[in-house]
C-alpha cells in the first residue's frame, strides 16, 4: 500500500516512472493499471544468496532499459541487490531506501550489509525512530524520519455498525492494534495489559 500510494502521488508529467516487484500480485495489476511499465523479478531473502544472484541478473536489464536517475528501494533484499548492481555503473542513479522493518539480524554479517548498502545508499528513509537508531552507526548521517501514511478510506462504517460487522461488542471500551505479530511491535505487552483489564475489549487486526 505505501509504495502503490507513492505511484498515484508523483506528477506523471514530472517523473517517468517505472516498478520492479517479486511477485505478479495486487501492487503488480494496480501499477499496471495506472500505466506504470512493471517489472515482475522475484527478490528473495539476503540469506538466500543463489536467489540474490539471481535477481541481480534479472534486474541488470530493467536497469539498461530504464536509465533512471533515481531507485527507490523498500526492503533490505532490494536494497542490498540494487547497492551491489549501482557500484560499477559509469552513471549511477541516486539511490534512496525505505526500510520498513529492522535488519535480518543483529551480526557480523548483518552489519557488513548495511555497510555495503549505506556506502552506496543516497538517503535512508525510516518509518519510525527505533528503526533509524539501528542503522545509525553505519548510515552515515543519511537518515529521514517519515512515518507510514494511510490514505483515508472514502466512507466509514458508523461505530456501532462497525463493530457488529466484526463481531464486536457494543458499549464496551475497545483497543485495537494493527500490526505484523514480530517481536519489535510489543503485541506481548498488549497482551499482558489485556489480563490487567478484564472490562476492555482487545482485537488485534
Amino acid at each position: 500500500q505505501h509504495v502503490l500510494s507513492l505511484l498515484k502521488g508523483l506528477d506523471r508529467e514530472k517523473y517517468r516512472i517505472s516498478l520492479v516487484c517479486s511477485k505478479h500480485g495486487t501492487l503488480a495489476q494496480q501499477a499496471q493499471q495506472l500505466g506504470i511499465p512493471t517489472y515482475i523479478i522475484p527478490i528473495a531473502s539476503i540469506s538466500k544468496v543463489p536467489r540474490i544472484g539471481y535477481a541481480l541478473l534479472r534486474l541488470a536489464a530493467p536497469i539498461a532499459i530504464e536509465r533512471p536517475h533515481i531507485i527507490h528501494a523498500h526492503s533490505w533484499s532490494a536494497a542490498f541487490i540494487a547497492s551491489f548492481l549501482l557500484r560499477p555503473l559509469p552513471r549511477r542513479p541516486r539511490l534512496v531506501c525505505t526500510l520498513h522493518s529492522f535488519p535480518p539480524s543483529q551480526g557480523t554479517l548483518s552489519r557488513s550489509i548495511i555497510r555495503l548498502i549505506s556506502n552506496a545508499t543516497d538517503r535512508f528513509i525510516c518509518v519510525s525512530h527505533a528503526l533509524s537508531k539501528t542503522i545509525e552507526d553505519t548510515a552515515q548521517g543519511k537518515i529521514s524520519i517519515i512515518p507510514n501514511g494511510i490514505e483515508p478510506a472514502e466512507t466509514y462504517f458508523e461505530q456501532n455498525a462497525a463493530r457488529k460487522e466484526l463481531g464486536l461488542p457494543i458499549g464496551v471500551p475497545l483497543v485495537g492494534a494493527v500490526a505484523r505479530l514480530a517481536p519489535q511491535k510489543g503485541i506481548g505487552v498488549l497482551v499482558e495489559a489485556a489480563a490487567l483489564l478484564p472490562d476492555v475489549h482487545f482485537a488485534v487486526i
